[in-house]
């Protein structure tokens, strides 16, 4: 027997820990009525309840969210109904003042109402709000807002519209008629810009295949593409048919139809032309474009004070150009050039026309600047280039003087009175006024599309679920008088026209309407679905989380009787060394 040891004691106060420990989980679990309060609980089951709440709490926060969308389509369809019931009573009135026993005066008092009820209608689309958000104009959902004229699209619209009203097909029938060169219907690409910085108007854009090759031998040269290039920053033509005046000078306008023409020579050259007119020097490419709408404003604007050049520093300039003067894109060199060619078409020999130079230089088989002087001179009174040069020189300030600036109202163009036209062509009429055509007859233009409403379309989206992007998209749109085209009712002089926009906008506020309200159905089937859904997950969830009390009560019992009879069979184990006194009687 052993007094120092006692093993039976020992066990017996190791058994009744343990047990006191599960009285104490028994108790913890039934005062919290959770199964699991740490994660020694259960660790695995702590984590699937978890996720699980995450997902519970997302869901009603969902369920909430939706009430609140439809609170927020309730609002909107509030504003609608008033503004349903506006233009049903502006409807009326139109009706009323389409019948006429009214006289305008009557119609006159019609139409004070009606712009009243409608600046209402404007109102409810700015103010109507839900939690400091617009609702009916636009913010969520689509807004009309027309063409600014000021606007890119509008500026770009009417540029298209001049080029398809004439400005292209009438500078090409000029060009035909007095250059005697067609296109071959190539395609042209017309491409609008906004360039601030590079100055040029309009331009002719043509890639050659010899560009950047350099075993291309330049008269095997052939047009890959064409693009007419209009620079929206210094094109502002107006709703007129000549556009509006892009220099102002004195003796006459450029107006941007003028400015077209001139591109275009370009493009009918080097279409018909081809390589030859890649050899052909700049110089007469340059005048041949400003002769077919004329340009004696731009000498007057380029010679006239305060401009420091003379009509002798432009002869000067033509001079060296002829003789090789490297080309440099001013004013003053489309100036020079311009009087050259002019020149040339003032000397020419009997019978001869502008149109038979065109032709020798479009059929030489070898052309170079050189040869083209030659094709020139050919068709004029001179003998030779020298001899062209010679007399340009000497009588080509005189001739500015007593013939080119003398008629200050035409334009110096070939088709005006100045050379074989009857009448003075003003910088007004030099392209004529032309029929509207979608394609010029001898060039295909391609044109880009262009809106010709503006829109900005937005949506609100609502969290209708648990995770992410389980969202609601809506869009409402504007109901502002200009987005029912509503802006210009005309109740005194066209009644009926009014009640068919009437018709309209009440038409599209119904389709509101029925889409809140197609809206709002579906919302109330989420709430009832994102119910149910949290509902059984929250049972899920139970069942994992919370403590069965019937069952955890019995362990308690148990571990309560357990735990008296531990502490019985503790007392017993310590009475046991006391049996060492008998020994020692």
């Amino acid at each position: 027997m052993r007094i120092n040891t006692n093993i039976t004691s020992i066990n017996a106060l190791r058994m009744t820990s343990n047990i006191k420990k599960t009285i104490q989980n028994s108790i913890q679990k039934l005062s919290s009525g959770s199964r699991i309060n740490k994660a020694a609980d259960d660790a695995a089951g702590l984590s699937i309840s978890e996720k699980m709440r995450s997902q519970i709490r997302g869901l009603n926060m969902a369920s909430r969210n939706a009430q609140d969308g439809i609170s927020l389509l309730q609002t909107a369809e509030g504003g609608l109904s008033e503004a349903h019931e506006i233009l049903q009573r502006s409807r009326m009135l139109a009706v009323q003042a389409a019948n006429d026993t009214n006289v305008t005066l009557d119609k006159e008092k019609i139409q004070l109402e009606v712009d009243n009820l409608l600046e209402e209608v404007d109102r409810i689309s700015e103010t109507t709000e839900f939690n400091s958000i617009n609702l009916l104009d636009g913010t969520i959902g689509k807004s009309w807002n027309g063409i600014s004229e000021t606007s890119t699209d509008a500026l770009k619209n009417r540029i298209i519209e001049g080029l398809k009203s004439g400005w292209l097909s009438e500078a090409e029938k000029m060009i035909e008629s007095h250059y005697g060169l067609t296109a071959s219907n190539r395609d042209i690409n017309v491409v609008l810009k906004y360039d601030e910085a590079e100055g040029t108007l309009a331009s002719i854009q043509t890639q050659w295949s010899v560009l950047g090759d350099p075993n291309l031998d330049a008269s095997t040269a052939t047009i890959s593409s064409m693009e007419l290039n209009i620079d929206l920053y210094d094109f502002d033509p107006s709703t007129g048919e000549h556009g509006d005046n892009y220099m102002t000078v004195a003796g006459g306008s450029m107006y941007n139809d003028r400015i077209i023409a001139h591109e275009l020579v370009h493009a009918v050259m080097a279409d018909a032309m081809g390589d030859n007119f890649y050899d052909m020097p700049t110089w007469f490419k340059e005048g041949s474009a400003e002769f077919i709408h004329g340009a004696d404003d731009r000498i007057a604007a380029d010679t006239n004070p305060p401009a420091a050049t003379t009509i002798a520093d432009v002869v000067t300039l033509a001079v060296d150009m002829i003789n090789n003067e490297t080309w440099a894109q001013d004013s003053i060199n489309y100036s020079a050039s311009y009087l050259a060619v002019k020149y040339i078409e003032s000397n020419l020999a009997g019978g001869q026309t502008f149109a038979d130079i065109m032709s020798e230089i479009k059929n030489d088989a070898d052309l170079t600047s050189d040869n083209t002087i030659d094709a020139i001179v050919n068709h004029t009174t001179f003998a030779d280039k020298a001899a062209f040069v010679a007399s340009l020189t000497a009588n080509g300030a005189n001739y500015y003087n007593t013939v080119v600036a003398v008629n200050a109202a035409d334009t110096g163009s070939i088709g005006g009175s100045d050379h074989v036209g009857a009448i003075d062509l003003n910088a007004e009429d030099i392209v004529p006024t032309g029929s509207y055509l979608d394609n010029p007859t001898k060039f295909n233009f391609i044109f880009e599309e262009i809106a010709t409403t503006k829109t900005t379309t937005n949506s609100a989206t609502f969290q209708i679920g648990a995770n992410e992007g389980q969202i609601m998209s809506i869009s409402i749109d504007s109901i502002s008088t200009t987005n029912l085209r509503l802006s210009a009712i005309d109740i005194v002089n066209d009644a009926d026209e009014a009640i068919t926009s009437f018709d309209a906008a009440i038409e599209n506020i119904s389709s509101l309407r029925s889409r809140l309200g197609a809206y709002q159905n579906r919302l109330e089937h989420t709430i009832k679905n994102l119910d149910v859904s949290s509902e059984n997950l929250l049972a899920s969830e139970a069942r994992i989380r919370d403590v069965d009390m019937a069952d955890e009560m019995m362990t308690f019992s148990k571990s309560n009787i357990l735990m008296q009879a531990a502490q019985a069979m503790l007392a017993q184990s310590n009475q046991t060394p006391r049996g060492v006194l008998q020994l020692l009687r």
